[in-house]
């Protein structure tokens, strides 16, 4: 695939993940996502769950030197792999972008006090973190309450191709092994687009756009697959639910010779 030129330019001039071709790809990925946010130079904008920060400096290119971004995450600094959450926003801190960002982690958004409002908060590719689909709208209606507008991005579960399969095999056994062993996994729970859009309703945003974005180049779907391989026998010894079921999710996800990753989605609500 053709690497946006945007992306070469991000990386020589903040001198991060240079000769790193899979973090090119990640950030590929997320210029294609924030040019659905409609985001301008000047903003100020909240990041819920920004992990090691690959939206967040993306965000911050896209706002300029007169905007903001403010990312935050539950998750400790040690928190990640193989760079941890600590090491990969310091490093992004001591860059020369890394003044238009602030990292508060370890921070729960329902528990954060609001300095400001803001002109735009985002939440791409973290709501599989959440436990509940009452701890989903629960972070939504507090949105509501500090922000006119969210940029919501997260895979999209309604599969488009067989090379698919394996991608949302593996999500839906990650979800199912959440479910039944104490983990800190990416995948608590899964939400379709559907499920997203019926949340951001009853939480108030009367208006939403949805895009649909190709993401199949990615590599997270074998990374996924890879990680169900490795705790599906901690899953087979922990759980009793529908052992038959997990078995054969498990047998169609490996029988697949091409791992693409699903496709992503995008929902900017008002």
């Amino acid at each position: 695939m053709i690497i946006d030129s945007r992306v070469k330019n991000l990386i020589t001039k903040t001198n991060l993940y240079i000769g790193d071709s899979i973090q090119e790809i990640q950030l590929n990925h997320r210029y294609r996502l924030v040019d659905t946010f409609g985001l301008t130079v000047g903003m100020r904008i909240l990041e819920i769950g920004c992990g090691q920060g690959d939206t967040s400096v993306v965000l911050a290119d896209i706002v300029g030197p007169t905007g903001h971004v403010t990312a935050i995450d539950l998750g400790s600094p040690a928190y990640g792999a193989p760079v941890s959450l600590g090491e990969a926003t310091k490093r992004i801190k001591s860059s020369p972008i890394g003044k238009a960002i602030d990292f508060l982690l370890e921070t729960d958004f329902l528990d954060f006090v609001i300095p400001q409002d803001y002109d735009a908060v985002v939440l791409s590719h973290c709501s599989w973190y959440f436990k509940s689909e009452d701890e989903l709208l629960a972070y939504l209606i507090k949105i509501k309450t500090i922000s006119a507008k969210l940029c919501f991005a997260e895979w999209d579960i309604n599969i488009n191709n067989s090379t698919q399969i394996a991608h949302y095999n593996a999500a839906i056994l990650a979800a199912i092994y959440s479910q039944q062993v104490t983990n800190e996994g990416n995948i608590q729970s899964l939400f379709s687009p559907q499920a997203i859009q019926t949340l951001l309703a009853r939480a108030n945003f009367a208006e939403q756009t949805f895009f649909s974005i190709s993401s199949d180049y990615l590599q997270d779907g074998q990374w996924e697959v890879d990680f169900v391989n490795a705790i599906y026998p901690d899953l087979k010894n922990s759980t009793t639910w529908n052992p038959v079921l997990c078995q054969s999710l498990l047998e169609t996800m490996n029988v697949q010779k091409t791992v693409k990753s699903l496709d992503s989605f995008v929902i900017v609500a008002r």
